[in-house]
């Protein structure tokens, strides 16, 4: 028993230093911790740390990291449309489209008729996701819709353009679209900043 309260304790200021790093957005420092957290995936599972490691990760820059996380979180069927959003974003960082389109089969929540309902080959798509239940989703739903696009348009734009001019066209038409459909301003405003950060040198 006395253990057991050791542990728990231990374990205890382990989440408060977390929580503490990451309110104060010490993301490298959180980002240090992911293998300890992963070693005791079960315990965290119900607290803010899973997500507040993944978002350092993420907002970090360290995109390889996050898609190693994230397949590991996975791996455990942790899964969820924010961290599905993550994974994403980091593909697309990487310009690694084909990773992300081998992350939409692989994943079972990709695979959720939820998202197959809203994301069809012949459907309005960004008008659809307009209307989805869940507003926070929208972001993770345009990101699949603009991976699932990406090879069947993005072969179309100009020749001369490189692969990684054709990815920041596509993500910025993408924002055009949906500010042309009267999206909620904090969404816009939400994948602009996200653009800025996959984006920049």
């Amino acid at each position: 028993m006395k253990e057991n309260n050791i542990f728990l304790k231990e374990e205890s200021l382990f989440i408060s230093k977390v929580n503490s790093l990451f309110n104060n957005k010490e993301y490298l420092q959180v980002a240090a911790l992911r293998h300890k957290v992963f070693e005791n995936i079960d315990l965290y599972k119900k607290t803010e740390v899973i997500y507040q490691v993944t978002s350092s990760l993420f907002f970090g820059r360290f995109f390889e990291e996050t898609i190693s996380f994230i397949d590991e979180l996975r791996k455990k069927e942790v899964e969820n449309m924010l961290y599905s959003f993550y994974y994403l974003a980091s593909c697309i960082a990487l310009d690694d489209i084909n990773l992300a389109k081998s992350y939409l089969k692989r994943s079972k929540l990709m695979n959720d008729n939820y998202i197959s309902e809203i994301i069809s080959e012949d459907g309005a798509n960004y008008s659809n996701i307009l209307n989805a239940e869940n507003i926070d989703d929208i972001p993770c739903l345009l990101l699949i819709n603009y991976v699932n696009e990406f090879d069947k348009e993005g072969k179309d734009v100009e020749k001369d353009f490189k692969q990684e001019d054709i990815r920041v066209y596509k993500y910025f038409e993408m924002i055009d679209n949906i500010y042309l459909l009267n999206y909620d301003s904090e969404i816009v405003d939400y994948m602009i900043n996200i653009g800025k950060l996959l984006f920049q040198n």
